[in-house]
């Protein structure tokens, strides 16, 4: 295989790999730099008009690689990206709101519960206890019976019952 094919072949595939995950220019031109891979891009009134690529010591457009990969191509598929990247942040903001707010909402319904049923605890302690104060107030009281003095058989005084 001839070393252009072979590059545009690198290039391809790591550009498949990346692309998909890239928010930024930035983050593609990292990406591929670690795979061995230059970047040159020419931007025109802050916008990618075309892209280079280098491997190996030859160079490639980002056309001649595929068209997919023109600069002004990877400018929209980036834009595009990001603008996804953004709105799945919001969903996933949105959605933590709800899921922090459900958890409010059960977690102050558990402490609802919770003192409901200390405070219940705490009534029929309350209710036994005045129920038994009562009871020992309505129910007299037998005082022991002093012992009743007798005669025991010697003639002397026996206490006893």
């Amino acid at each position: 295989m001839p070393a252009r094919a072979a590059a545009k072949l690198y290039v391809q595939d790591a550009l498949s790999r990346h692309l998909p995950h890239a928010t930024s220019t930035e983050e593609l031109t990292a990406a591929l730099q670690r795979d061995g891979i230059g970047v040159q891009a020419t931007y025109q009134q802050g916008e990618l008009q075309a892209v280079v690529f280098a491997h190996k010591g030859l160079h490639l457009k980002g056309s001649e690689v595929s068209r997919a990969y023109s600069g002004n191509n990877l400018a929209k598929t980036i834009a595009a990206q990001r603008e996804q990247a953004q709105q799945q942040r919001a969903a996933l903001g949105a959605a933590g709101q709800q899921v922090g707010q459900h958890r409010m909402e059960q977690e102050v319904e558990a402490f609802g519960r919770e003192y409901a049923a200390q405070k219940q605890q705490a009534e029929r302690e309350q209710a036994e206890k005045a129920q038994q104060q009562a009871q020992e107030r309505t129910t007299p009281q037998q005082t022991p019976k002093p012992p009743r003095p007798s005669i025991g058989r010697g003639g002397g005084y026996e206490i006893g019952d």
